[in-house]
């Protein structure tokens, strides 16, 4: 039987879940939206809490920036 880390990745998403930030899970990862700042705080704190219980980790990103205009207001936190 393989390892299981069902439990681990629940913490870590609740870590994104309370940051309030609009997020969508996929089949390959985590899609987080809002602030720079904000969003690459909060996947740091994802990644320092694994590494609290592995010595090997491993964060990939991508970042969109895209032009206010073109997007919803909810993106850039506006109501």
């Amino acid at each position: 039987m393989g390892t299981h880390f069902s439990n681990e990745h629940a913490r870590i998403l609740a870590i994104v879940d309370d940051s309030g930030l609009p997020y969508q899970l996929t089949p390959t990862g985590t899609v987080v939206e809002g602030a720079w700042d904000k969003a690459l705080a909060r996947v740091h704190r994802c990644h320092q809490a694994a590494r609290t219980r592995s010595p090997h980790v491993i964060t990939t990103t991508k970042g969109h920036i895209a032009v206010k205009e073109h997007f919803p207001k909810r993106m850039h936190g506006e109501k």
